[in-house]
Parts: structure tokens; sequence; C-alpha cells
């Protein structure tokens, strides 16, 4: 094949091996444009959410009937004696935890977790801090919140199953089997209140759609470049007799 002065003549392994990259890094330029296009959705569905105002989670909620980041409330009373420390959590720059506590919700039968904020760990790790949990009928305001479910409770839980518990990663599964009773699948970050004695600095980690763009725009890039190497490599200028 000619192109101007240039004959193009690449090889069978060359021609199959550029086609496979090059379908691959297109097909990932499209997938982070889905990937653009499906949080611009769950952006203007959380805006939609936001002007609802919170979302009842009294009589229970499965997982397909909220979001995550959605305003809820729910009222109920605490497990006083079921405090849960999430551990590993610090808080600009000092060691800490996030104090989970299960609440049953009022007239039913059902339990959710509540995220109640930071604590900061104790000189001695041993020693867990000592926290206020009432025992009277509590309305909280939150914000909903799906945790991992890529590890397991494993060895987490302290020796002999005491309370407090003081765990490394958040397995609902685990949590709800060892508490014995029916826990939504999700958890309730409580809203910040005054003079609290927890520190409730909440993040909604979600990156912009743009950066998804940014990241499709590389893909296609990386193709193109592919494109014109393999067109150079495999062309020999014709030499005049």
């Amino acid at each position: 094949m000619l192109i101007g002065k240039y004959q193009f003549r690449p090889k069978l392994w060359a021609i199959i091996f550029t086609l496979v990259i090059l379908a691959i890094f297109i097909r990932l330029g499209f997938w982070q444009l889905d990937r653009a296009d499906e949080k611009r959705a769950i952006q203007q569905q959380q805006q939609k959410l936001v002007a609802q105002g919170y979302l009842d989670l009294n009589g229970g909620r499965s997982a397909k009937e909220v979001f995550e980041y959605q305003k809820a409330e729910v009222s109920g009373m605490f497990l006083t004696d079921r405090i849960i420390f999430l551990d590993n959590k610090p808080y600009n720059g000092i060691h800490g935890y996030h104090v989970l506590t299960p609440l049953k919700i009022k007239d039913t039968n059902e339990y959710i977790l509540v995220n109640r904020g930071w604590v900061p760990m104790k000189i001695h790790r041993e020693n867990l801090p000592g926290v206020e949990t009432s025992d009277r009928l509590q309305h909280i305001k939150g914000m909903i919140k799906f945790p991992s479910s890529q590890f397991t409770l494993g060895d987490a839980i302290n020796e002999n199953n005491q309370w407090p518990w003081r765990i490394q990663w958040l397995e609902m599964d685990a949590i709800e089997k060892q508490l014995g009773v029916r826990l939504l699948p999700y958890i309730l970050l409580q809203d910040s209140e005054a003079n609290s004695e927890f520190i409730r600095d909440w993040k909604i980690v979600i990156s912009p759609p743009e950066k998804n763009v940014s990241y499709a725009v590389q893909w296609f890039s990386f193709a193109f470049v592919l494109l014109v190497i393999f067109i150079v490599v495999n062309s020999k200028k014709i030499r005049s007799e």
C-alpha cells in the first residue's frame, strides 16, 4: 500500500497486536465516558433528594428504596450495651474511632446501625473511650451510607465477644449475625448537633464526572498515538532509481 512516497507494509502479527491494543484503549475510553454519565445521573438524583427533605426510615426501607448520601431520619432506642468502635479512623492527624450503635426502629423489629461520630483514641490503646448512650427514645437525623462489603469481620471482634467491640472493618452480615437482630443493610451518619461529644465531619466521597472525561481523553489519546506509531514504524520511503 502506497502512502505518498512511502510504502506501508505491516506484518500480520503487528496488525493483530495493534488492533487488539487499539480496541482495548478505545473500549476503556468509552467505559470512562459511561462512568461520567452515571455520576451525572447520581448528582441529579441527589439534588432531587435534597429538595425532598429527610426520608422517614420508620417502618424500614429496603436498599432499593434509599440512595447513598440521602438525608434520612428515624425514631427508636439505642441498644445501650452494644457499642461498636470502628478502628483506624484518624481525624486531623489524631488516631481515633467511629462510634456505632444499633438503634431499634420504633414499632418494628428492625434495627439500623447509627454512626454517631468520631472520638479520639486514649493514650493506652487497650482502654476504649467512654461514651454516653441514652436509653430514651431518640429521633435522629443523618445521611445514608452503604458500607463496603469487601472485608469480613473475621477476628476483628474483641476476645470472648465482650462488649464494647473494637472492629477493623464493617461487614454488615457478620455484625447482624453476632447481634442476633434484623439489621438494615446501610448505616446512618448522624447529623452534627451542639455540645456533642462526637465530631461529625462527614465527607461525601464522589469524584466529579469531569475526572472520568479526562481519563477517557487519555485513553483515546493513547489509541491515537498507538495508531500513529504503527503507521510510522511500518512505512518505508520508496527509493528513487
